[in-house]
């Protein structure tokens, strides 16, 4: 059924998007519901077709498109409940301390919109100031100016952390040396499970 001579699809997305809110389904306040849609278009068009069919006899089936319009809704909510989780482990955290991890987590060259889309609750100084402290200690340096300069890291990762290393548990270094045989590394065990 087309009420118009173009856009028709978009007027039926907006109607949907405003009977969910009708519905009190205020899910969509928070997450867009047009981002959640665009990702799964294709699935989207092929319940439209199946809800479409037979529809001029009255025997259309809905119950695949109102599966859909549920499990984005629910998508939804996981995001939100993500969104929440990450904001109270950001506030529980020092702030600087966790963007100069999420540094060493990302591509060798980024840009502050880098950090941001990762911590959207951290001000905008704080990245700066940990900018300038990671800076001043030569691990990061810019490159170039403005809104559109980005970030070189000049650390590699595994030099960030030298303390932590993966043990090796089949390397040379941990195999016991050829003098020791079995015997005294049994006599040097204390087998008595007795506190006496």
């Amino acid at each position: 059924m087309n009420l118009f001579n173009y856009g028709n699809e978009l007027i039926a997305l907006i109607m949907l998007y405003l009977l969910i809110f009708k519905a009190n389904f205020k899910v969509f306040k928070f997450v867009s519901f047009f981002q959640l849609l665009n990702l799964h278009k294709a699935t989207f068009k092929n319940v439209v077709l199946q809800a479409n069919f037979n529809y001029e006899e009255g025997f259309s089936k809905t119950a695949p498109l109102q599966k859909f319009i549920i499990d984005l809704m629910l998508q939804g909510y996981d995001k939100i409940e993500s969104m929440v989780h990450e904001y109270s482990f950001d506030s529980a955290l020092n702030k600087s301390d966790n963007i100069e991890n999420t540094i060493y987590k990302l591509p060798q060259v980024f840009t502050k919109d880098d950090i941001r889309e990762r911590h959207p609750y951290v001000s905008e100084s704080t990245i700066n100031r940990t900018l300038q402290k990671l800076r001043d200690q030569d691990i990061i340096r810019p490159n170039g100016v403005g809104r559109s300069a980005s970030w070189i890291r000049l650390v590699s990762i595994e030099a960030f952390n030298p303390d932590y290393k993966q043990m090796e548990l089949f390397s040379e270094e941990n195999q016991p040396s050829n003098d020791s045989n079995d015997t005294t590394m049994i006599e040097g065990f204390n087998f008595d499970l007795d506190d006496k």
